[in-house]
C-alpha cells in the first residue's frame, strides 16, 4: 500500500512538472513572437515623449485658451483681443512711469502725474485678470 501511494505521488509531482514547463516553454515562445512588437512601441513612445518635450508647456496652455469661448460659466470671461490692448496699455504706462522715474528734479505735476499713472496702471491689471464668477465648485 505504501509503495502505490508513494508511486502515485511521484507520477502526478511528474505529471505537474510537465505541465509547468509546458507552460514555461509557451510563455518563451509567446514573449519570443511578441518581443518585437513591444520594441517598436517602446520606440515610437520614446520619439513621441521626446517630440513633446520639445514643446513648452506655456505654448501649449496659451494656444488652448486662445481660441476658447469666454462666455461659459467658469472659464475666463475677457476677450482675448481686449487682453492684447490692455497689455499694450500697461506697456506704454510703464513707459511713462520709467521716464518720470528717471527724471532726477520733479515738479509737483510731475509726481501727481506719476501717482495717476500708477493708479491707471493697477485699474488695467485688475480688469485685465477678471474672470467670471465660478458656479458649481462643491459637490451637491
Amino acid at each position: 500500500m505504501n509503495s502505490t501511494t508513494v508511486s502515485q505521488k511521484s507520477t502526478l509531482n511528474i505529471k505537474r512538472l510537465i505541465k509547468v514547463i509546458a507552460i514555461f516553454l509557451f510563455l518563451m515562445a509567446l514573449i519570443y513572437v511578441v518581443a518585437p512588437y513591444f520594441q517598436e512601441f517602446a520606440k515610437r513612445t520614446k520619439q513621441n515623449t521626446e517630440q513633446n518635450s520639445n514643446k513648452t508647456r506655456s505654448n501649449s496652455k496659451t494656444k488652448k485658451w486662445q481660441n476658447k469661448k469666454s462666455n461659459g460659466k467658469n472659464e475666463p470671461h475677457k476677450n482675448q483681443n481686449i487682453k492684447k490692448s490692455l497689455e499694450k496699455q500697461i506697456e506704454k504706462y510703464e513707459k511713462q512711469i520709467n521716464e518720470l522715474k528717471n527724471k532726477s528734479n520733479k515738479t509737483k505735476e510731475e509726481r501727481k502725474l506719476l501717482r495717476k499713472l500708477k493708479k491707471a496702471k493697477k485699474r488695467i491689471y485688475k480688469n485685465l485678470n477678471k474672470t467670471g464668477e465660478t458656479h458649481s465648485i462643491k459637490g451637491k
